[in-house]
């Protein structure tokens, strides 16, 4: 899928507590949790993430900063994120931007998502 220029990225850089069997299958139940919720918000574009051992970089599409706002402010996503603080994380940082142009290289892989 693309837009175009003009919508908001979501920038999330995260690295987890020790990683133990246990820790991973509750961090998968959360990211497909969060995707699911995502999923069902107004203005929602898509997902591209990478992770290693410790570090993972997810970043969300919106169509609005409007978008965003009522998405972190979704008691569901708000619950979400409280067990990722509790359970999951050592750190996460997020940074919000617009995204003002686009360039692509060679063949597409896959749209968001």
């Amino acid at each position: 899928m693309t837009e175009a220029p003009g919508y908001f990225a979501v920038i999330a850089t995260s690295t987890l507590q020790p990683t133990t069997p246990r820790l991973q299958r509750r961090y998968a139940a959360l990211v497909e949790r969060m995707l699911q919720l995502a999923r069902q918000q107004e203005g929602y574009i898509g997902r591209e993430a990478v992770r290693d051992t410790d570090l993972g970089i997810s970043v969300s599409y919106w169509r609005s900063e409007a978008a965003i706002k009522a998405w972190r402010h979704d008691v569901r996503h708000m619950a979400t994120k409280d067990i990722g603080r509790r359970e999951i994380y050592r750190t996460c940082r997020i940074r919000v931007c617009r995204v003002e142009h686009e360039y692509e290289m060679g063949e597409t892989v896959s749209g968001f998502d």
